[in-house]
C-alpha cells in the first residue's frame, strides 16, 4: 500500500497495531508495539490522570469465539522515547463474563474501569449471549479483576448494548441495550450499586416510533437529563435524537428531532456533544445526498429555541474526496473546531483499490461551517471509534480497523 501524505504537515502516529499485517500510514509514523492476534476494534480511547490509555478489542485475546478470539480490554502506557507499551488487561472468554466489547470504557476516581460487551453472559435467548455490563478492578501486580455488574436476558431489561456507559458523580451507570425490551427496539437502563449488588432499572422502553435501536452512547446535561440517538425509528424511521428528563413521576422522553431520512440526514449513530451554549452536534451515517445507496451522511447541529428544536446542516458529505458516511460523531477542539470520521468515499491520495477513510475538519467563519482539513487514514474502508482529544494541542486519539476483512485495528494519534 503507498503512503499517504497528509494535508498541514499533519503527524499521524500508530502507538498500537493489532493485525497480522503491519500497514506503511506516513512518513515518520511509528507502529510502536504490535499484537499478533486479531483485534477488530470500534473503541473509543479514554486516558487516567497519569496519561495510560485503555480501551477494547471485538476480537483477539483469549477463547476461540469463532475463532476470531472473543475480546479483550487492553492498556497503552507511555514508555521512554514517545514509545507505548502494551497491555491486555483482561481476555473474555465468551461465556457469562462476556463477549465482543462494541464500546469504550468509563473510568471513576478509584481507577476502577466500567464497559459492556455486546454479546455473553450465558442468556440462551441470543444466540452468543445477549451482552453484559462489566467492572474491572485493578487487582495489583499488574493484574485486574472482571465483575459482570448485568447480564442482560434478551427479554425487558434489553439485550445487545453496543455503546458505551456514562457515570455520574453518584456512581450511578447509564447506558443503551440496541435491542430487547418491552417492544423489542431497545431500552435505556441505569445500573446502582448497594449493598445487594448492582441494580438494573429501565428507564425507557423504545417502542418505534419515538426510535429503535439506540446504538449511541448517552450524554448529560447539568440538569440530569439524559439525550442520544437512535439509528432507526421515529415516524420516518429514520432515526431520532432524544432527550430523556428525570420527572417526579418517572424519566420522560422527549424527541429533539426525527430524522426524514432526506436531506436532514439518516442513521444517526454517532455519540453526540454539546457547546458552551447547550447546542447538540452529531452525524448521520446516511442522508444528504443521495450519490451512495441513501446518501453520503452529514454533520448537524440541533439549536434550542424555547421549547423547541431546529436542526442546522453543517456539512454534506458528497461521497467524493470529503469522504463520506460518518459514524464516529464529532469532537470539538479548543479553537471552536469539529473534528469527525468517514470510512466511504474516495479521499485524494487514496488507493484507487484498497480507499481510506478519514479524520476531517469542520471550521466556523462569520457564522457559517466549511470544510477545513482533511486527514486520510489508509485502511480499507475503516470502521471508527469515536474521538478523544487531549492536551491543549488538541492532538486527536482514535480507533480505526478494516472493515471488509476483520483483520486490522490500530490505535493513532493525530496531531493537526
Amino acid at each position: 500500500m503507498p503512503r499517504q501524505n497528509f494535508t498541514r504537515a499533519a503527524r499521524l502516529s500508530i502507538l498500537t497495531a493489532f493485525c497480522f499485517l503491519i500497514m506503511v500510514v506516513a512518513s515518520g509514523a511509528q507502529i510502536v508495539s504490535t499484537l499478533g492476534t486479531m483485534a477488530f476494534t470500534e473503541s473509543n480511547v479514554i486516558f487516567d490522570s497519569a496519561g495510560n490509555l485503555y480501551g477494547t478489542t471485538q476480537g483477539g485475546g483469549g477463547g476461540n469465539c469463532a475463532s476470531f478470539g472473543c475480546g479483550t480490554v487492553f492498556e497503552l502506557s507511555p514508555a521512554s522515547g514517545g514509545t507505548w507499551t502494551f497491555t491486555i488487561l483482561y481476555s473474555f472468554t465468551g461465556g457469562t463474563d462476556g463477549q465482543a466489547p462494541a464500546a469504550g470504557l468509563v473510568l471513576d476516581s478509584g481507577g476502577n474501569l466500567y464497559g459492556t460487551t455486546q454479546n455473553g453472559g450465558g442468556s440462551a435467548a441470543c444466540a452468543d449471549g445477549c451482552g453484559t455490563v462489566f467492572q474491572l478492578l485493578p487487582a495489583g501486580g499488574g493484574t485486574w479483576t472482571e465483575t459482570v455488574l448485568h447480564r442482560f436476558s434478551g427479554g425487558i431489561d434489553g439485550s445487545q448494548p453496543v455503546a458505551g456507559l456514562l457515570l455520574d458523580s453518584a456512581g450511578n451507570l447509564y447506558g443503551t441495550a440496541a435491542s430487547g425490551g418491552a417492544s423489542t427496539a431497545g431500552v435505556i437502563f441505569k445500573l446502582t450499586h448497594s449493598s445487594n449488588g448492582w441494580n438494573e432499572t429501565v428507564l425507557h422502553n423504545f417502542i418505534g416510533t419515538d426510535g429503535q435501536y439506540p446504538e449511541s452512547a448517552l450524554i448529560r446535561d447539568s440538569a440530569g437529563r439524559l439525550y442520544g440517538t437512535t439509528a432507526q425509528g421515529g415516524a420516518h424511521s429514520a432515526g431520532v435524537v432524544y432527550r430523556l428528563a428525570p420527572t417526579s413521576s418517572g424519566w420522560r422522553i422527549a424527541l429533539l428531532h426525527d430524522f426524514t431520512g432526506g436531506s436532514d440526514g439518516y442513521l444517526p449513530v454517532g455519540t453526540l456533544t454539546f457547546d458552551a451554549a447547550g447546542s447538540l452536534y452529531g452525524s448521520t451515517q446516511g442522508g444528504g445526498n443521495k450519490k451512495v445507496n441513501l446518501g453520503s451522511g452529514l454533520v448537524y447541529r440541533l439549536s434550542r429555541s424555547g421549547n423547541t428544536w431546529r436542526e442546522t446542516v453543517l456539512h454534506t458529505f458528497t461521497g467524493g474526496t470529503d469522504g463520506g458516511l460518518p459514524s464516529a460523531g464529532v469532537t470539538f477542539d479548543a479553537h471552536g473546531n469539529l473534528y469527525g470520521a468517514t470510512y466511504g468515499g474516495v479521499p485524494a491520495g487514496c488507493d484507487s483499490f484498497y480507499g481510506c477513510g478519514q479524520i476531517f475538519q469542520l471550521n466556523q467563519s462569520a457564522g457559517k461551517w466549511g470544510l477545513g482539513n482533511l486527514y486520510p487514514i489508509p485502511a480499507w474502508n475503516p470502521s471508527f471509534g469515536g474521538l478523544t482529544r487531549r492536551g491543549t494541542a488538541g492532538n486527536l486519539f482514535f480507533t480505526a480497523s478494516d472493515f471488509h476483512y476483520f483483520d486490522f485495528g490500530a490505535v493513532y494519534e493525530l496531531t493537526p
